[in-house]
């Protein structure tokens, strides 16, 4: 067996773990215990009024809870630019793994500070109804800002990676599947709108 270098991973964007909305946060609580269970650094990071402020540690893996400014529009750029300045200031990792597109104009920063950004587009969120014409064209940019500043770009649906590769040119985005994870989204996403 060859030895893997030791990674140290921050994830960024989600509610937190244990998962308790959707997609993202059950894949995160299903990723990155494992990751933690090789010998890898993870760190995830939480919203204050999604987990109890008093956790450190979920699994093996160091949580971070962070308050942000709990509204619609405001909510996740909020906790991620809370999260930048620490996974900065305490230099917890070296690639940050971003989930969602709404975040996508803090990636330079988080560039010019010397980390890894991958990223995860998960939906077609700017044809929501929830979202006015300003946030809608907030999120249209934010996908090409998503598809074109991280080192790897990913997306578990065919629909908005067809739509970013062809509206954006990104070459850099990369369809995944996930047979194992259809069942428990498929749950959470009958939770969401019912």
């Amino acid at each position: 067996m060859t030895d893997v270098p030791k990674l140290r991973v921050a994830l960024v964007g989600i509610r937190g773990i244990p998962a308790q909305y959707g997609g993202s946060e059950t894949a995160a609580e299903e990723i990155y215990p494992r990751l933690a269970a090789r010998d890898h650094d993870v760190v995830v990071y939480c919203r204050r009024h999604k987990v109890d402020p008093d956790q450190k540690w979920y699994k093996g893996v160091r949580t971070v809870v962070l308050p942000s400014v709990n509204t619609k529009s405001l909510d996740t750029i909020t906790a991620t630019f809370l999260a930048l300045i620490d996974v900065v200031a305490r230099n917890r990792a070296d690639i940050i793994h971003i989930h969602g597109i709404g975040n996508a104009m803090l990636f330079p920063f988080f560039r010019v500070c010397g980390k890894r950004v991958v990223t995860a587009v998960d939906g077609m969120d700017w044809t929501r109804a929830k979202w006015n014409r300003a946030e809608r064209a907030y999120l249209r940019l934010a996908l090409y800002m998503a598809v074109h500043w991280p080192m790897k770009c990913t997306s578990i649906h065919l629909r908005p990676s067809v739509f970013a590769r062809s509206s954006t040119g990104a070459s850099s985005l990369t369809l995944l599947t996930a047979p194992r994870f259809a069942a428990r989204r498929a749950h959470w996403h009958s939770k969401d709108t019912g």
